[in-house]
This record gives structure tokens, C-alpha cells and sequence, in this order.
């Protein structure tokens, strides 16, 4: 009697199968398979459990091998694919700069000064329409709230004519330079304007500005800027 290697059990010398377990006890694999279907199980010889197969090629190497002698790749963890975000946030980041460098740039060429919040939105009121409300209504001392509530501090853009320069640097201006009082007190935000520009009497100019107040017959403005006309 031998002993089948697989399950123990106690066969004949001359069986070429188990009784049990139905394993071939001689023989190729090929021919592993009983009468009952079932596929013998072979154990690895031991030069077959001296090798491996590259993950990567496919060849035959070395089980303790760390890496593959014919592609040359390492065995182990996958190799890990470079990284593609790095490279966008470097892109990120010089956009940002960029953006940072130019408007900086663009408020150092222009003297350090901010632009003026509602500048680029001016109210559609000429001097004239807001001289009728204000200046010319027996109850102007009265519509101050109107004035603070609507009017005050808005933006307007209008064409004028310069009467004269006070000595503060205020220009004196109105629409016509036949004009005998000025309708506009304008000071200007940047006050090396009046000689840069050649500001002089009459000039005609258009300006942005800031509706400040009234007074008498005119208006004070602030914050000017002189526009192309």
C-alpha cells in the first residue's frame, strides 16, 4: 500500500488514481483527468518555484529577482505616473501673478490713485435738468434730502467752459463764457492737471466729477478728471 500524496489516503501500489480523491498518481498532466472529471492538481517542481514571470513583459525570471533582466523594470508597487497637477498650478500661479503685476502696474503708472467706485456709471442729468430742481425752485433750501438721497456724490460727465482760475485751483466754469457768474465749481483729483492740461480761461473741457454740494447759483464738484472731448 502507498499513501496519496494529496489526501492521505492509503491506495494500492499499483493504482495509477486515488480511490478518494480521484488524483493521477502517474503520468502527465494531460492525462490527470478520472473517470469522474476531475482534474488532478500538480505540484510545481523546483526549479518552477525558483521563477516568475515579469508583470511587464511576460519573460521568465527569477522568483527573488528584484528586477526583470530583459525589459528592465523594477518589480514591486506599479510605477506611478507623473503627476499632472504640479504643472497646473504652476500655470495657475503665473496667471495670478500676472494679473497681480499688471494691475499694480496700472496703478503705479497712474500715480498710485484708485479708480473712483460709480466713475464708469455717471447719472444722465445735464446742468441744466439739475439746476431747475436745485438752483432755480423757490424751495431749494429745502430739497437738501432730495439732494443727499439722490444726487450727492454721483458721478456726472459734462462739457463746460473755463471763466477763470481761483487761487485754490479751483476752476470757475459754465457753459457759455459769456456766462456772468460761474454755474461750476470744479476741483480737480489731481491738481498738476491745471498746468499739465493748459487749463486756463476760456477752455472748454469735458470732466467727470462727483456732485458735491450747492450753493447760490452753482454747483460744487469734486473729485475731476478731465475727458477727452
Amino acid at each position: 500500500m502507498s499513501m496519496c500524496p494529496y489526501c492521505g489516503e492509503d491506495v494500492p501500489d499499483d493504482s495509477t488514481s486515488c480511490w478518494k480523491c480521484g488524483t493521477e498518481l502517474s503520468g502527465d498532466a494531460d492525462e490527470a483527468e478520472g473517470d469522474e472529471g476531475i482534474v488532478s492538481p500538480r505540484e510545481p517542481t523546483a526549479r518552477e518555484r525558483q521563477e516568475a514571470v515579469c508583470p511587464h513583459c511576460g519573460a521568465v525570471v527569477s522568483a527573488r529577482a528584484l528586477r526583470c533582466n530583459e525589459c528592465g523594470r523594477p518589480f514591486g508597487a506599479p510605477r506611478r505616473a507623473r503627476g499632472w497637477l504640479p504643472a497646473v498650478y504652476v500655470a495657475f500661479g503665473v496667471v495670478v501673478a500676472a494679473v497681480v503685476l499688471g494691475l499694480g502696474w496700472a496703478v503705479w503708472s497712474r500715480g498710485g490713485e484708485a479708480p473712483d467706485p460709480g466713475r464708469d456709471r455717471p447719472i444722465r442729468f445735464d446742468y441744466a435738468t439739475l439746476a431747475r430742481i436745485y438752483l432755480d425752485s423757490p424751495k431749494a433750501s429745502k430739497l437738501r434730502e432730495l439732494w443727499r438721497e439722490r444726487h450727492e456724490g454721483k458721478f456726472v460727465e459734462w462739457e463746460m467752459v473755463i471763466l477763470d482760475v481761483a487761487d485754490d485751483g479751483t476752476l470757475l466754469l459754465a457753459r457759455s463764457s459769456s456766462a456772468a457768474a460761474p454755474e461750476v465749481r470744479l476741483t480737480l483729483k489731481r491738481p498738476e492737471d491745471r498746468e499739465a492740461l493748459g487749463l486756463v480761461p476760456e477752455k472748454r473741457i469735458r470732466f467727470s466729477a462727483a456732485l458735491r454740494s450747492y450753493e447760490g447759483q452753482s454747483f460744487l464738484l469734486d473729485r475731476g478728471l478731465i475727458l477727452e472731448r
